[in-house]
Parts: structure tokens; C-alpha cells; sequence
């Protein structure tokens, strides 16, 4: 048995090694069961815990969290009701979930669609001036999906940016962040000296607003 300890609250892990490809992360009888290759790293395996710690921690210790929900960088109260059809309304402090299906995992489907909504209403108003400031480059095709290792990934083959619905969380500032960012890699695909100061030039403060990013996760209940 290996353990893991992030912010105070630790996780108990078991690693079970196979020749399948490919690395996955499950809870079993409140302990965290990695199936991993044999050729993979100690070092990946924690990286990826790491990664998804708090959705893995508060499946075992679902009583230790809060029920709040970040909506354009704002923390609101949940309130969860079953309905006739799937809606999300945002009313002062609350956010207030209606879902056909009364069970944990579809309202926080539904929280996904609004989330994706809310990105594809930025994008629409960041278009033309983002088309503007990369005139240079064919404008790659967008698609926003649920995502939780990416906030933004560009795909220089088939010339796609693919952005986290998980966005909507965030002050709607850092969809243009993550935008330009994916942009800057269509015309630096690699994380040098080159890319950031291209970034900048492009969307000035984006870099520390970019670094603002990687370290502002928040704490969700869904």
C-alpha cells in the first residue's frame, strides 16, 4: 500500500501492473486502484493522481466537501432538483440545477452543458478579433468538450483546437488566454522562449495570466 498526501488530506493507492496499454485510475473499497504498463514511471503514476487528487479523495470522503460550484470565476451555493427537462439558472448566491435524472453524476452532466454553453458564448464574441490578430495562420476549427488534464489543446494535423467546457468555471478572461495560447501554437508548437513572447505580443499579460491558470484549481463539488 502507497500513499499520496496533498493540502493535509491523503489517499491510500494501490498500483496493479499489466501489458495492456494505457493507465487507469479507479476507486475500490475506498482505496485508489492504478492499472498501469510495466514500462510506466513511479514518478507518471503520482503525476496522474496528483492530477485528478480531489475528484478521487472527495469519492471516498464525499461528506468532507462543500456543496459550492464556481460559474465565471464567482462560488455559488448548488441546489439539485429533478425536473421535466435538464436547465441550469443562476439566481444571486445559488446555482440551481434541474435535471430529468435525480442522480449525482447527470446534474453534473447537465452543469457540463452550461459550462460549454457559456464557453461557445465567449468564443462568438472573441471571433473577429482573434481572426484579426492571427491573420497570418489558417484559423483551425474549435470544438469545446469536456476536459479535465487540458484547459486547451491544439492538434496541428488536423489543425483543431479543442478547449475544456471546465472554462466556464473561470473568470470568462481566461478563455481568451487559453484561445491565444492554442493559437500561439499555430506558429510555435513547442513551450520556448519563442512561444511565450509571441503570446504576449499577441495578447499582452497573457502569460501571467497564463501561469495564474495553472495553479488557481478550484475545489467543486461537481
Amino acid at each position: 500500500m502507497k500513499h499520496i498526501t496533498v493540502n493535509g488530506k491523503t489517499l491510500d493507492y494501490e498500483i496493479v501492473y499489466t501489458n495492456k496499454k494505457g493507465l487507469s485510475i479507479t476507486v475500490k473499497e475506498n482505496i485508489v486502484l492504478v492499472t498501469a504498463p510495466f514500462d510506466i514511471s513511479d514518478k507518471m503514476i503520482v503525476s496522474q493522481i496528483r492530477n485528478q487528487f480531489l475528484n478521487l479523495y472527495y469519492k471516498i470522503h464525499p461528506e468532507a466537501q462543500n456543496k459550492t460550484v464556481h460559474y465565471k470565476g464567482n462560488k455559488y451555493n448548488v441546489i439539485l432538483k429533478k425536473g421535466k427537462k435538464d436547465f441550469v439558472n443562476v439566481i444571486d448566491d445559488n446555482i440551481i440545477i434541474t435535471a430529468v435524472k435525480d442522480e449525482l453524476r447527470y446534474y453534473q452532466v447537465v452543469l457540463r452543458r452550461f459550462y460549454k454553453k457559456t464557453i461557445e458564448e465567449e468564443l462568438v464574441n472573441l471571433m473577429y478579433e482573434a481572426q484579426n490578430d492571427f491573420k497570418e495562420v489558417v484559423f483551425p476549427k474549435i470544438k469545446i468538450l469536456y476536459m479535465t488534464t487540458y484547459f486547451g489543446r491544439y492538434f496541428k494535423n488536423d489543425n483543431l483546437i479543442k478547449i475544456s467546457s471546465m472554462l466556464g468555471k473561470y473568470d470568462p478572461i481566461f478563455v481568451k488566454v487559453i484561445l491565444y495560447h492554442e493559437l500561439c501554437h499555430t506558429l510555435e508548437m513547442k513551450h520556448n522562449t519563442h512561444f511565450f513572447e509571441l503570446l504576449e505580443l499577441k495578447y499582452p499579460g497573457a502569460v501571467k495570466l497564463d501561469n495564474i491558470l495553472k495553479y488557481d484549481h478550484y475545489n467543486d463539488y461537481l
